[in-house]
């Protein structure tokens, strides 16, 4: 799963699991914000909003729970 774990300027930092890579915000074609799952199909990258979307509801229910108590 690739994730965009930070973006400063024109440069976007991706987590592939315990690995980082960068790239120019130029190579992605859509807009992203941290924290957004994408998929690269043939070299080219593509938005996960499915994932996206799970991922982020998983993370939010995890904060509830420990903040809740």
């Amino acid at each position: 799963m690739l994730v965009v774990e930070k973006i400063e300027g024109n440069v976007v930092t991706i987590e592939d699991g315990d690995n980082h890579f960068n790239l120019n915000k130029t190579d992605i074609s859509f807009s992203i914000n941290e924290g957004d799952v994408i998929q690269l199909i043939n070299g080219e990258y593509y938005p996960d909003e499915a994932t996206t979307k799970q991922r982020k509801c998983r993370l939010a229910a995890l904060q509830n729970s420990l903040f809740s108590e």
